[in-house]
């Protein structure tokens, strides 16, 4: 009987082992806006997975102009349902050029889109200091 458990044990701890021994962190930009205008006007973009897609991790960076204050959004929702991958919202008000930088990594757990689902990236900054620009590159980690 202990023979038996042992052996069954270690079947399914080899089949684990195998099931994650494929899983490839792959890091790729989905969204890189360029310098955007601090106007307090919402942009909405959207990246279509062209594939079954397993996400491993997401991550947000913001940067700003020298001399900005602002409050910045910087969001990603699942089309299909709307379901937040990353809230990257802050203010900042540091005198001096600003860069943030947020992951959210499901450790274990995949957030999986179907072919022809969407991330939609929904990002802007106010005008706190005057005319300045925002840029903010979001990049995803999947499993192969």
């Amino acid at each position: 009987m202990k023979r038996t458990s042992l052996l069954i044990s270690v079947c399914i701890l080899l089949f684990c082992a195998s099931a994650y021994a494929g899983t490839v962190k792959s890091g790729q930009v989905i969204f890189n806006t360029g310098p955007v205008g601090c106007n307090g006007k919402i942009k909405k973009d959207v990246w279509t997975a062209k594939q079954t897609t397993y996400i491993i991790a997401i991550q947000v960076w913001n940067g700003l102009d020298y001399g900005s204050y602002s409050d910045v959004i910087g969001n990603v929702v699942r089309g299909s349902d709307g379901a937040m991958l990353i809230m990257a919202n802050h203010d900042d008000y540091t005198n001096g050029g600003s860069v943030r930088n947020q992951k959210q990594d499901w450790a274990g757990n995949l957030f999986v889109l179907e072919p022809g689902d969407t991330l939609i990236f929904s990002h802007s900054c106010s005008a706190a200091s005057g005319l300045h620009n925002g840029a903010w590159i979001v990049t995803i980690w999947t499993a192969n």
